[in-house]
């Protein structure tokens, strides 16, 4: 019998089985193989399109903080840094458009981030 050939077995019930031959069955299991890394594959490429989706990561968070009262003449805007930052901030931005970083929680901080609000003009969206 040839590589190629193949075995035909009569079942009780009058039909034919084919039996594969060693070749062919090496043939089956290099497809499974392939199979199988194909669909890994694609399930890596679902996982990092899927983080993609999630958006960029914090662009800056603060880590060194001012304890210093700064004065509302000094400052035009603020941001509150995002929530993925280790450290909760409020970032001020001077007029000459320096960035300097402040606990939420001092109360001058407050004060400020109450006044820059009440600068809003009406129909102006938060600074947040």
């Amino acid at each position: 019998m040839s590589e190629r050939t193949h075995t035909l077995l009569q079942t009780p019930s009058n039909s034919f089985t084919v039996l594969h031959t060693p070749r062919q069955n090496t043939h089956l299991r290099m497809a499974a193989v392939r199979l199988a890394l194909t669909v890994c594959l694609l399930m890596l490429a679902a996982f990092t399109l899927t983080e993609g989706l999630r958006g960029p990561g914090p662009v800056k968070c603060c880590y060194s903080f001012n304890d210093r009262k700064v004065s509302k003449e000094r400052v035009v805007s603020y941001v509150r840094t995002s929530q993925q930052c280790s450290k909760p901030a409020v970032r001020f931005t001077t007029v000459h458009g320096r960035q300097l970083c402040a606990k939420p929680e001092l109360s001058w901080v407050k004060g400020l981030v109450t006044y820059l609000d009440s600068k809003l003009l009406p129909g102006q969206g938060s600074p947040v």
